[in-house]
C-alpha cells in the first residue's frame, strides 16, 4: 500500500538541490510567510510549503502541531513544562 506521507523534502540551496529525508526532520515552524525546516543537525531551510499543507503531508504517529507556528516531531520532544492557564512549554531535543 502506497503511502500518500512525505518520506523526503527536496531543499534548494543555491544552484544546488539536496534531499533531506524526513529521519532527519526535527521540526518545521513559521515565521512570517516562511516556512523553515530544522534538521537534527539543527540546520534551517525556507521550503515551500504552509505548515496546514505539511500538517496534511507528515505522519501523524511522528509529528503533531503543536500551535499555529509550529510542528514537532513528537520524538525530538524531551520535556512538558506546564503553566497556570493551560499553557505548555515544550523542551525539544533535535536529535530526537
Amino acid at each position: 500500500m502506497q503511502s500518500n506521507f512525505k518520506s523526503r523534502f527536496s531543499i534548494t540551496i543555491g544552484q544546488k538541490i539536496k534531499a533531506i529525508g524526513i529521519d532527519d526532520v526535527s521540526c518545521f515552524y513559521a515565521e512570517g510567510n516562511i516556512v523553515f525546516l530544522v534538521t537534527k543537525a539543527n540546520q534551517q531551510y525556507p521550503i515551500d510549503y504552509s505548515l496546514e499543507t505539511l500538517s496534511k503531508q507528515l505522519q501523524p504517529k511522528d509529528f503533531f502541531r503543536i500551535n499555529r507556528q509550529f510542528i514537532v516531531k513528537l520524538s525530538a520532544i524531551e520535556n512538558v513544562h506546564i503553566y497556570p492557564k493551560s499553557k505548555l512549554k515544550l523542551s525539544l531535543n533535535p536529535f530526537g
